[in-house]
């Protein structure tokens, strides 16, 4: 669970990251409107947009930072379903679990 939640935080911190690079590498501001972004603010559009939050007070002016948000998104959203079925299979009672291809039901005894 932890090792769950230490990689999402890296995947949000690369993120914000790759923003700051890609400041550096583009012409003019990377947010419309807020000028020269900080690292902090850098990581907070990352996790805002990694968590698909989205409250809209930094948005990336151009193309190349637009199309890497969009990538944060959908592998956020992978990575958090990925996440919440290996933690609801973990947790799902042994007794529901087919084990060694015994096709019991729920309460124990046989199906049929």
């Amino acid at each position: 669970m932890l090792g769950t939640l230490a990689a999402y935080l890296l995947i949000g911190m690369a993120f914000g990251f790759a923003y700051q690079c890609l400041q550096a590498l583009e012409p003019g501001p990377f947010f419309r409107g807020a000028g020269d972004s900080t690292l902090p603010q850098s990581l907070f559009f990352s996790f805002v947009t990694l968590t698909t939050t989205g409250y809209g007070d930094l948005v990336p002016a151009g193309n190349p930072g637009q199309s890497i948000a969009v990538l944060e998104v959908l592998l956020g959203q992978i990575f958090l379903v990925t996440a919440v079925a290996k933690v609801v299979d973990a947790w799902r009672p042994r007794r529901w679990r087919r084990s060694d291809g015994n096709e019991d039901d729920a309460d124990g005894g046989p199906a049929g």
